[in-house]
């Protein structure tokens, strides 16, 4: 359930994105505050809200399972028992793959910022 979740919300993420600013939108059309401010900080919010409730559900199903209060069976391996930690590590998350080049999309556009400052302070003699 936790995969299907993550693989869902990778989806309509990069989809509202994809949709509002095009495939390259977020990197070539806008200026660095609003960058910041329309999908830094938004995805940002909601990428980290997303792992924390990700971790309290780990959280919540090892303790029940400490409990003793739940048993798991793997369909895939013929109803053979697995320990919930078991399945907590072995957990695909597919929204990390997008959270991750978000993160290496904003590495790229704070130092573009930084070099543009650079070159026009350099040109203009101006101190920002």
């Amino acid at each position: 359930l936790v995969e299907a979740t993550a693989a869902t919300f990778r989806r309509r993420v990069a989809g509202a994105l994809r949709e509002r600013y095009g495939p390259n939108g977020i990197v070539l059309r806008l200026d660095f505050d609003q960058y910041e401010s329309e999908v830094r900080n938004p995805t940002q919010d909601v990428f980290v809200r997303f792992d924390t409730d990700v971790e309290k559900f780990k959280s919540f199903l090892l303790e029940q399972s400490r409990r003793g209060a739940m048993k798991i069976s793997s369909s895939a391996d013929g109803g053979k028992a697995v320990t919930p930690k078991e399945v907590v590590d072995s957990m695909v998350l597919r929204h990390v793959a997008l959270r991750d080049r978000l993160e290496a999309v904003h590495d790229f556009r704070v130092r573009h910022e930084r070099l543009r400052t650079v070159v026009n302070e350099v040109l203009t003699g101006e101190l920002s």
